[in-house]
Order: structure tokens, then sequence, then C-alpha cells
């Protein structure tokens, strides 16, 4: 069988341009992502609510993105977290979990204190009580639980 030099500069090519299609828009993802996190950074828990919807669009704009990588998660957790400053903690709560299906994240331990303080907020206790459980078994040196803890019992404090 004789090679084709013209065939096989072609597939190079063809490699070659889908390879750096993926690396840059990669690399666009990770610059969007950076500007959507120092614009969240730059709003103050007092922001008004137009700006926090704002961030929290553009966070869940890039989640419709490919090529996320290991960062999937991040604008999700990042959108929930916006609509948790909302007081929307049944759409942050939704949001928080949506973050948890996403395996290896880096955002695991922090989507499921979220879940928690959510479920504290929207006063369920029954399943706010069992995720804590599971979070105090699974991260037991962490230092959020201290916040955790005192937030349920006030909770518990009011409900009475």
């Amino acid at each position: 069988m004789q090679k084709n030099p013209l065939f096989l500069l072609m597939l190079i090519a063809f490699i070659v341009i889908c390879f750096s299609n993926f690396t840059s828009n990669a690399a666009t993802f990770i610059e969007d992502y950076d500007k959507a996190y120092d614009q969240y950074s730059a709003l103050s828990k007092k922001s008004d609510r137009s700006q926090l919807t704002q961030t929290a669009m553009t966070f869940r704009e890039l989640t419709k993105r490919k090529y996320t990588g290991k960062l999937k998660a991040n604008p999700i957790y990042w959108e929930g977290q916006c609509l948790f400053l909302l007081g929307e903690y049944l759409h942050a709560l939704q949001t928080f979990e949506r973050v948890l299906v996403n395996h290896n994240s880096y955002k695991e331990v922090d989507a499921r204190f979220k879940v928690v303080q959510c479920q504290i907020r929207l006063k369920w206790l029954k399943s706010t009580k069992w995720e804590f459980d599971r979070f105090v078994n699974d991260f037991p040196e962490n230092k959020l639980i201290k916040v955790l803890k005192y937030e349920l019992r006030q909770v518990e404090k009011n409900v009475r």
C-alpha cells in the first residue's frame, strides 16, 4: 500500500487544528471564569440585587460551556453562592447539589457546607440534621463544623 503524503499532511493539519481549538476554548473558559470570579469578589454582601443576579447569570452561562475540565463545578458553586446571598435558598440549594454530581470537583466540601446552610435557612430540620451529621462524619476536622453547629442551634431555639 502506497502512502499518500498529501493525505498524511492533511491528517496532521486536521489534528493540529482540532487540538488548538480545544486549547483555545479551554483558555477562553478560564479567562472568562476569572473575570466572573473577579466580578463576584468585587461585590459586597450589601450589593444590590441586580448586581448579584447579573453575576449569577454570568456564572450560569459559564456552566453551559464545553471544555471546562476540572473547573466545571466552580461556576455552578459561585452561581449558588450568588443565589444564597440573594436569599433564594431553595434555588441555591438545588444549585449546590448540582456541584456535588461533578466528580473530581474542587468545591465538594464548600458545596456540602452550603447545602446544610440552605437547609438551615429553609428550616428543614430533619434533613439539616442528617446532612450536618454526614458533613461531620466525612470532614471531622473541618473548621466549618462550628459555624454549622452555631447556626443549627439558633434555628432550633427559634423553632421551639
